[in-house]
């Protein structure tokens, strides 16, 4: 599983069929993925990497209400860059293995909210590029992470 914090990917990881093995985390950082996946390719395991995406704004209100119903918090001013920085890593990963048939992605755009339902869309991964629906810029950072910074002062955990 890869994806920013509050973009669903436990959520997602509780519905799916279960493999031998599950990582619950964010990959956003290639080099120790890369160990990790180069590891497991050398075990001679398929891998297949689930990256869920969550709008900010919808990321936030999950994480929000997550730290309220289970005491799972994440510092939310950080949790723009965290996103950017996993769709940063996931880009990485898809060009380096390419074309390895031991490994495959799944892009998957977490549409839903907890009283909204929404179903999932898979994407293709020119939608991350710097000019596809979903990517996040780093100059939309800052203006994120102030309003996330509002957010959590009006919804204490």
């Amino acid at each position: 599983m890869a994806g920013g914090w509050g973009a669903g990917k436990t959520h997602a990881l509780n519905r799916a069929a279960f493999p031998d093995l599950a990582w619950d985390g964010t990959l956003s950082d290639s080099k120790w993925a890369c160990a990790m996946i180069d590891l497991a390719l050398k075990q001679g395991w398929r891998i297949e990497i689930a990256y869920v995406f969550r709008d900010i704004e919808l990321a936030i209100y999950g994480a929000v209400e997550r730290a309220k119903v289970e005491g799972r918090n994440v510092p939310l001013r950080d949790l723009p860059s965290s996103h950017r920085a996993v769709q940063v890593s996931i880009r990485a990963l898809i060009r380096r293995y390419r074309g390895n048939n031991q490994i495959t992605f799944i892009l998957l755009h977490n549409t839903g909210a907890k009283n909204v339902r929404g179903t999932p869309l898979v994407f293709e991964e020119t939608a991350l590029a710097s000019s596809g629906a979903l990517h996040y810029s780093k100059n939309h950072e800052s203006y994120y992470a102030e309003a996330a910074r509002e957010i959590q002062a009006l919804n204490p955990a």
